[in-house]
């Protein structure tokens, strides 16, 4: 009996619960809404005023933007979701200035963190609180936010350009131009007739001492005319790699394994070595000759613009295996050390054996 009364009153109290779970969710059908509801309230919804939602650039009423492609803001980016792109023009007034003609930004890759919009200097771009942005074609994301110029604002641009030309005096030629071209005209002079005779002494001398001394005066004459031409990147490696250590390294290859001192090391001329020499070098010249003019190396060389290129770009392609990258030649000039080292050991046997 106590059983029976236990599962009745087990079944009262379960549809009990049931009840007061069904008055309170019957409760919320008829309760006013308390929370905003999207896309409903689409037109009535409030956002917090620091929302970012994506990047704008505004227009005034002539369409023009405030926008002077400095790319402070391209530059602050850390994500690199924006890409300036401008020309050089020439108002009215007969000034330079750039031209806006891209503003491509990138929402894809914006992290929204408004350094752009802190480091415009004209407060050209802002964020705005439009988070509606869900596309299906991430091409969509790419968005080009300037207003770009009319084809009849480029035209008046180019007729400034050639009016301030017209109008600009002909500049005349510095007399401390001139004096500086004839100075270098000079001093290549003087580094050229030392190249030459330093040249001629050392093939035509029979002292190796001698010979090693007229081509170190070579060495350091090309490095002059290097340093002449502004190129200091190749007159310090013309000093370092070549006069300082190839020719170092044949001078102590041949004192360490000769018995005498250089100054008593002679080298006997031998016409039939001399005509193979000579030919080998006809040779190299006319290969040289050859590739230059089928890759027409000369036309290209003419078309190059004269410009500092900088030196991360100079150490990056001097240890790069790629296209236009040397990292081959540096191998070449190792195994080049290594054949001065063996020259030097040829020499010094040649003198044991005649000892």
């Amino acid at each position: 009996m106590s059983k029976n009364n236990s599962y009745i009153g087990s079944a009262i109290s379960g549809i009990k619960t049931l009840l007061t779970g069904m008055d309170i969710t019957m409760g919320e059908y008829v309760t006013p809404k308390i929370t905003e509801q999207y896309p409903e309230n689409r037109h009535t919804q409030h956002i917090a005023e620091r929302h970012r939602g994506t990047l704008v650039m505004p227009a005034d009423e002539n369409g023009h933007n405030k926008c002077i492609a400095c790319t402070l803001c391209e530059k602050a980016c850390p994500n690199g979701s924006i890409k300036i792109t401008s020309q050089m023009v020439t108002t009215a007034e007969g000034k330079k200035k750039k031209l806006l003609l891209d503003y491509q930004y990138d929402l894809g890759d914006c992290m929204f963190c408004q350094l752009c919009v802190n480091a415009c200097p004209h407060d050209a771009i802002k964020f705005v609180k439009d988070f509606e942005n869900a596309v299906f074609n991430r091409d969509a994301l790419i968005q080009h936010l300037n207003v770009p110029p009319t084809q009849a604002e480029l035209d008046q641009y180019a007729a400034n350009a050639k009016a301030a030309a017209a109008a600009a005096p002909k500049p005349q030629p510095a007399k401390k131009e001139e004096k500086e071209t004839m100075a270098n005209i000079i001093v290549f002079a003087i580094l050229a007739a030392v190249i030459i005779v330093a040249a001629l002494a050392s093939v035509f001398t029979t002292r190796i001492m001698r010979a090693v001394t007229a081509l170190l005066f070579v060495l350091f004459a090309i490095a002059g005319i290097y340093f002449l031409l502004d190129y200091t990147f190749l007159g310090a490696a013309q000093l370092s790699i070549y006069a300082g250590g190839m020719t170092m390294i044949y001078i102590f290859a041949i004192q360490l394994l000769s018995r005498r001192t250089l100054q008593g090391i002679k080298e006997r001329l031998d016409i039939k070595r001399g005509a193979w020499a000579l030919l080998l070098a006809i040779v190299g010249a006319a290969t040289v000759i050859g590739v230059q003019l089928k890759s027409h190396f000369f036309d290209q060389f003419m078309m190059v613009a004269d410009k500092e290129v900088p030196m991360d770009k100079i150490g990056t392609a001097l240890v790069g295996a790629g296209k236009y990258e040397y990292v081959l030649p540096f191998e070449f000039i190792s195994l080049f050390l290594l054949a001065c080292i063996i020259g030097g050991l040829v020499v010094s046997r040649n003198q044991r054996e005649e000892e």
